[in-house]
């Protein structure tokens, strides 16, 4: 099993427990492959979260290297599942057309590009 929490912000000493402390108890207390993608991530709350056994991802050129390993197919799924992730489970209709802005400037051919709203109103 893998449990990823993303965080679009800096987190350090001071907000570790508060924005990852579930992570960090999770990984103590199962065999689940625990993972924090941040913004950016301090040294040490980086420290706590790798004590815990949290991956740590904060490196826009390890998500990089990362994803070129991914054939298209792999990548297109991981689209796929962020955009039901968003829309079903957050229902944050506003992200996902965040995301799909996104997708249209990397990739504007993508098939999930047919769920862009042409409206303005997010």
């Amino acid at each position: 099993m893998l449990s990823v929490e993303v965080k679009n912000l800096i987190v350090d000493s001071s907000n570790v427990h508060s924005e990852l402390g579930s992570m960090m108890e999770l990984a103590r207390r199962t065999n689940v492959v625990v993972v924090a993608m941040c913004k950016e991530v301090g040294s040490g709350a980086t420290e706590t979260l790798q004590e815990a056994g949290v991956e740590v991802i904060d490196d826009d050129d390890d998500l990089e290297e990362e994803l070129n390993r991914w054939d298209y197919h792999k990548q297109n799924r991981a689209v796929q599942g962020m955009i039901h992730f968003m829309g079903n489970i957050e229902e944050d209709p506003a992200a996902v057309q965040r995301l799909l802005r996104f997708i249209e400037g990397v990739d504007p051919e993508n098939p999930a590009l047919a769920h862009l709203s042409t409206g303005t109103h997010e």
